[in-house]
């Protein structure tokens, strides 16, 4: 993995992503390490700016925001059997604990919240 002042060349290089703020001819942006869930995409300069490859809202939910001790970047593992709806499907790491629970589980609890 080549890396340089701490940036994570490959990873940028491997997720450029393109949308209505980010497009082809401004280079992209960089996809959130927890992209499969927040589908948030970074400007080129948000790791120099920040120091890491998640969006402000993953790091305020899973990070290490104020006194929290999440570990921000998610993990995520195909054919978990879910303990909450006890589907086997891809499953994401709580923010937390090493437990995991499928996507559609975790978006419900986690995203969708009021």
């Amino acid at each position: 993995m080549l890396k340089m002042k701490g940036k994570d060349c490959e990873y940028e290089a491997n997720n450029v992503s393109y949308d209505e703020q980010y497009s082809e001819e401004t280079g992209g942006g960089i996809k959130c390490k927890n992209y499969e869930l927040c589908h948030s995409v970074l400007p080129q300069w948000w790791y120099d700016c920040m120091g890491r490859y998640t969006c402000t809202h993953c790091d305020m939910m899973f990070g290490t925001w104020g006194t929290q001790t999440g570990k921000g970047v998610l993990q995520f593992k195909d054919s978990v059997e879910c303990p909450i709806c006890y589907d086997t499907k891809r499953g994401v790491s709580q923010a937390r604990c090493d437990h995991f629970v499928c996507v559609d589980c975790f978006t419900t609890v986690h995203l969708h919240r009021r």
